[in-house]
Order: C-alpha cells, then structure tokens, then sequence
C-alpha cells in the first residue's frame, strides 16, 4: 500500500485529484501528499453517497461524473476485504442519497455476488469499480481504453490507481478557483469547495438524508421510512407501505463530446495505442507498452527523507522500557516520546476538509517527503 502511495506522490502532478472510497483518504493527503475527495471524517453523507454512485455505477455513466471530479481512481484489490467486498455497501451509502441507483430497494440486493466464489450480479459486473478491480484479471473484463488506463498495480495486486481520460478542464479550473469556494470565515483555511456546473443537475437531485447517529440533522419522516424499510428488509421482512422512498427513473448526465475542454493527455503513445484497439480488447503489445512506464514499485524516499532519527528514537524508548515491556503503552514516558516522535514526524497538513471537490488544501514546500 505504502508504495502505491508513493507512485501517486512521485509520478503526478502536484495538482492531481485522487477519487477513492474514503477510508483511504487520510492516507492518500498523507503519504502521497494528493488531494482526495474524501477521507475519514465522513460527516457529508451525501457527498460520500455521490463516490458511491461513482464507484457503483455502469462505467461509461460513471465517466461523466468522474471526469469533472478527478484526475485519477484508486482501488483496493487483493481479496479479502478489498473494495469489491466493501462495494454492496457503496451501493446502499449512494442509494440512501441518490433513489434511482437501486429503485425501491434500499438494500441494493441487486448489487452483489451470486455465490461464494465470486460471480457479480450484472448491475455489478457493469460498475466501474468491477471493471478496475478486475481489468485484465478475471476472462472478459477490461476497463474502456478510452476512458480509464490503468497507471499502476502494485506487486501483489493489493492496490490499483487509474488514470482518468478526458477530464473536464473547466470543471478543473473552477474547482481551483478560490473564488468558487465558500470559506466559513474571511481568510479561513477551511474552504468549501464547490462542485462544478456540470454536475449541478445530478447534485440537485440529492436527497439529504439523516444518519442515526448524526446529531446535528434533525430527523425527518422520508429518512425515518427509508432506514425502518432497510431493516426490515435485512431482517427478511416486508416492510410497511410504500416507505415514502419511490425512486425516479435513473438519472444519466448528458454526453459532452466538446474535445476542446478535454485535458491534453500525458501519454501520447498509449492514447495512440488506446484509439487503435477495439473496443473489446487490447493487443497485448499495446496493453505492454502503455503500462510499462508505469508499473513496478514506487520508489522510497530520498535517504535525507527517511528520517533515522526517528527511528533511534523509536529504538531508545523501546530499549529503556525492556523491564515494563507490557506496560509500554500506558506508560507516560513512552507516551511522551510518542507525542514528541508525531511532532517531528509532522506530515505538512493541516486539518482541512475533502469533502466537496476543490475544498481547500494546504500544502508546505517539503511536505511531500
């Protein structure tokens, strides 16, 4: 995972956004040092629903959504609890915000496996985080050339970052604008950012829905309805009326064929490559060619970056508490040598906010070490 992270951080540019489920968000601001769209301070509900749409969606209907947010994807892979695992619940989060994903179905009992070996129902088989997960790993899958390249796979397949073609160059530059963001405060380092334009008609179409253990949303009879229909649902029972839940029509974003606000890609070779094979497969020459530059482990930091002093550090404290080893972690000198290693080992962040695209990001010269 480590050298996935660092791949991120040595081979984009300063400016790339990383969309990616937000348990990997803290991760991605601190070991890549990249903007990610979200992380774990997860009190924007509806926007971690609107990843999950864009995870849990048909690819091509995902890449109208993803090309005005980011610049690249990253999945965990690998089996065990991976993203595919976690995907089920990707569909529900979105779902409980965004009714047409799974219409009257708050369980999304129709994204799934079908057995235990494996096998998606095809509303998964068609998402794009299915076609990521599994490009060129599993007979028939493969990510469209045209919309995603795969970037980097780390050596046991455990994380997959991809990078996203035609991303929109105005939603870009609108969500860098500073002046597109709402900050809570004048000269406040915690700015909202804004989603673009183009997204405002599916944004609209949210419903903010209440969590159980939000305290600062007052609970309402839609979300009530929806969480008591879930349960009952979980529980093998039919729930009572309607729900007040009906969903509407699946709701697609418009096709944007202006090629003059496509972003330049950085590969001309594996666009070349990309636009030459068919839209079923790649030649394995092409599929060689265009991942080459990019495969393999990332590589470490510079000596001067690994901090050794650290690790003596590390290594005093462990040796001074030998005599109270299962102690260790309650005793107030190691947990003083504990703050005073975090202190040094600051990673350059502040605490600022990824939950809406272009949210502010504070960034110090050094910081990406």
């Amino acid at each position: 995972y480590r050298e996935a992270y660092w791949w991120l951080r040595d081979n984009t540019p300063a400016d790339a956004r990383v969309l990616a489920w937000w348990d990997y968000g803290y991760q991605i601001a601190g070991l890549a040092n990249r903007t990610t769209l979200a992380d774990g301070n997860t009190w924007n509900h509806e926007h971690i629903a609107t990843i999950g749409r864009c995870l849990t969606s048909p690819e091509k209907s995902a890449h109208k959504i993803v090309r005005h947010l980011a610049d690249y994807v990253l999945v965990w892979t690998g089996g065990g609890g991976d993203d595919l695992a976690k995907s089920p619940h990707m569909a529900r989060i979105g779902n409980s915000v965004y009714r047409d994903i799974c219409p009257d179905d708050p369980t999304c009992s129709r994204f799934g496996f079908t057995d235990r070996q494996g096998t998606p129902t095809p509303m998964m088989a068609e998402s794009l985080l299915y076609k990521l997960h599994s490009h060129q790993q599993r007979p028939g899958v493969q990510a469209d050339p045209v919309l995603f390249r795969e970037a980097y796979t780390s050596r046991f397949n455990k994380v997959r970052i991809f990078k996203v073609l035609r991303v929109s160059k105005s939603s870009k530059a609108y969500a860098a604008d500073p002046s597109n963001r709402v900050c809570d405060a004048p000269g406040s380092w915690y700015c909202v950012g804004q989603y673009p334009p183009a997204l405002r008609e599916l944004i609209n179409r949210r419903i903010d829905f209440a969590q159980l253990e939000d305290f600062n949303k007052k609970s309402d009879g839609n979300s009530d309805a929806y969480v008591a229909a879930y349960m009952a649902r979980m529980e093998g029972r039919r729930a009572d009326g309607a729900g007040g839940f009906a969903a509407p029509e699946y709701f697609e974003i418009a096709d944007d064929d202006d090629e003059d606000d496509w972003e330049p890609d950085d590969d001309p070779a594996a666009a070349a490559a990309a636009a030459g094979s068919s839209s079923g497969s790649q030649s394995s020459s092409s599929s060689s060619s265009a991942i080459s530059k990019y495969s393999g482990a990332a590589k470490p930091p510079a000596p001067s970056a690994r901090r050794p002093s650290i690790r003596a550090m590390y290594a005093a404290t462990y040796a001074s508490e030998l005599p109270s080893l299962f102690l260790l972690k309650s005793s107030s000198c190691a947990k003083s040598m504990r703050r005073l290693m975090s202190s040094r080992n600051a990673g350059g962040y502040w605490p600022t906010q990824y939950h809406e695209p272009g949210a502010s990001q504070t960034r110090f010269d050094g910081s990406a070490a």
